[in-house]
């Protein structure tokens, strides 16, 4: 529903003019015969659209128009007036007026046209806050992420670098803003990054990965694993747009790893994961642990089909993953797998494999740690046989069980409540309210979900239910269940057939308990 606010000092046009506009079933408008009186109404309630009149004693249309502005008020303003002026026009868009509709002439056209601009303002009004609220989400993910972003023309000039520059190279953005980026590098690494600039120009679309070293600003170098992709900016020009990560202290052991393997395994062997590198089909290297997780000797594994410790369900899926990892096809690529992994004496263990890529003697290969969680994946399973045997049990009782995932909607219910509403369990979760009990009954169940979500209280209640087996009446108690800031979370509810218990004089007394509980 759109809410319009109607400003004129002619009180008859208010009155046609609320007259056609709610005609439309999805507007409402209040009127106000002054600028200050609207104000005031302002000040009580808020309006999707203001629509005002030009030519009004003390305060006309365009020094209202300018305090809405000063009050940092965005809200979509149109100018209806008789005065058809090119320079009233002019300065009412100058001070930030949406539309502008000239009176006089025919009603009905006039007012359709003003309808028409009224809901074109409305949602101009949404796009404009979408558009800001994401560009506020993106602009604040950039910001206080622990990458660095580049954007650099073709010429290898930084036309944008995050702030995360400054925490991380001790740079202010301000002073790089126009820079080559080469001026940044390692001469070491310079030809590296002329080449990925290279395939990016020439392979649209491609995502580069590669390692660069960059001058800190007081003294030494950082490394940085980057991720390059070419783009096309909003006038049609060429641009990459960098991410950089800090990997100094990772290939700081990965340079060891490859200097002495001896230094390395002294840190490997104390981990509770299994660490392996992997290269052209075979391991490379294996910690004391993958020994432990698989059952073999080391010079088994070095010697072993990488395939036959891989439980057949789950052997083509780390086959393929691992041949696009070697390959630098890392779009898309899972951070973590889970896999059922074979011991040598064929028992199955889940394992979680944490895989990364690095350049070993030159060449692609994975450095993988493997974690054993079967004893997780155990404690899973028996939560959900847990969870399985509630459920059974809930069915199993007479008694009306349901969630209310807000004041409106219904959560998880158990047999009796989906029975008691002629529904089954899996089409009653999700369901409205409203769509499931008839009208009068739906809104005493709300305001009383409403009491609870608020208040944070148990709530009780006696209900009348039409059912298709007759009327019911049902004692309900409504819990709130808390989060751990102390929100509530949802509702659970729980409902007593007491039809035949509150016959006569009874009802007074059931409701007279319901109330003390209440109280």
């Amino acid at each position: 529903m759109l809410k319009v606010l109607l400003v004129d000092d002619e009180s008859a046009l208010l009155e046609i003019g609320k007259v056609y506009l709610e005609r439309e079933a999805d507007i409402e408008v209040s009127v106000c015969e002054s600028p200050r009186e609207a104000l005031e109404e302002l000040d009580r309630s808020r309006f999707d659209v203001i629509v005002c009149d030009y030519q009004m004693p003390d305060i006309d249309g365009i020094k209202f128009l300018e305090i809405i502005r000063r009050r940092n008020s965005r809200i979509p303003f149109i100018l209806f007036t008789g005065k058809g002026r090119e320079e009233v026009v002019i300065d009412a868009l100058n001070k930030g007026a949406d539309f502008y509709v000239k009176k006089g002439g025919d009603l009905k056209s006039q007012f359709a046209e003003l309808v028409h601009l009224i809901r074109q303002a409305a949602i101009k009004r949404d796009m404009e806050e979408a558009l800001e609220y994401n560009a506020r989400r993106f602009r604040s993910l950039i910001e206080e992420s622990f990458d660095i972003f580049i954007i650099m023309s073709p010429m290898d000039v930084i036309n944008y670098i995050s702030p995360s520059v400054k925490r991380i190279l001790e740079y202010d953005p301000e002073e790089l803003i126009g820079m080559n980026l080469s001026q940044l590098l390692h001469t070491d690494d310079v030809r590296i990054f002329e080449r990925s600039i290279e395939r990016l120009s020439t392979n649209p679309g491609v995502i580069d990965r590669f390692d660069l070293r960059l001058r800190q600003k007081i003294d030494g170098w950082k490394v940085f694993e980057v991720t390059g992709k070419g783009s096309i900016d909003p006038k049609g020009k060429t641009e990459f747009i960098f991410t950089a990560r800090d990997v100094t202290e990772l290939r700081k052991m990965m340079y060891a790893l490859q200097e002495s393997e001896k230094k390395y395994r002294a840190v490997t062997e104390s981990s509770p994961c299994g660490i392996y590198i992997f290269q052209d089909g075979r391991f490379k290297f294996i910690n004391r642990r993958m020994i432990e997780l698989s059952g073999y000797s080391e010079q088994e594994l070095m010697s072993i089909d990488y395939l036959e410790l891989i439980h057949s369900s789950h052997r083509q899926l780390l086959k393929t993953l691992t041949e696009r990892a070697l390959r630098g096809e890392l779009q898309g690529m899972p951070m973590r797998v889970e896999f059922i992994a074979l011991k040598k004496n064929g028992e199955e263990r889940w394992v979680e494999l944490i895989p990364s890529i690095f350049n070993f003697d030159g060449r692609p290969a994975i450095l993988g740690n493997v974690i054993d969680i079967t004893d997780r994946k155990l404690m899973e399973e028996e939560l959900k046989e847990k969870t399985r045997e509630l459920e059974t049990l809930l069915d199993s009782i007479d008694t009306q069980i349901w969630c209310a995932t807000d004041p409106e909607t219904y959560g998880p219910v158990n047999k009796a409540r989906a029975e008691f509403l002629g529904m089954t369990k899996e089409d009653l979760k999700g369901k409205k309210i409203r769509d499931v009990l008839p009208s009068e009954t739906a809104e005493i169940c709300i305001q009383g979900n409403n009491i609870a979500f608020k208040e944070k209280r148990i709530y009780r209640s006696i209900e009348w239910i039409s059912t298709k087996r007759g009327k019911k009446k049902l004692a309900i108690t409504k819990v709130p269940v808390l989060d751990e800031k102390g929100n509530v979370r949802m509702l659970v509810c729980t409902a007593h057939d007491i039809t035949e218990e509150v016959g006569g004089g009874g009802v007074k007394s059931v409701l007279k308990k319901q109330r003390n509980k209440n109280s």
